[in-house]
């Protein structure tokens, strides 16, 4: 996976349900509550909603989202 998402610029994100998403190329975090967390991306942000909310792993190129996921906003 590091492969082809180090050569692309747009987000990718790995959905797992409702219990976890898992995204690559983000360009930090720009909001971050139980109830919502709101990710830069390029060209656009990424909003989270849902209950008991967190990141569960986060490094430069990658972040896991934990929790009851309800909603993603693509805000543009």
């Amino acid at each position: 996976m590091k492969n082809l998402v180090n050569n692309i610029e747009s987000p990718f994100l790995f959905v797992k349900g409702n219990i976890s998403v898992r995204m690559a190329n983000h360009n930090g975090v720009i909001m971050y509550t139980k109830e919502r967390i709101v990710v830069s991306t390029k060209p656009y942000a990424i909003e989270f909603e849902g209950k008991d909310l967190e990141i569960k792993q986060y490094s430069k190129e990658e972040m896991e989202i934990v929790g009851e996921i309800q909603l993603i906003r693509y805000c543009v």
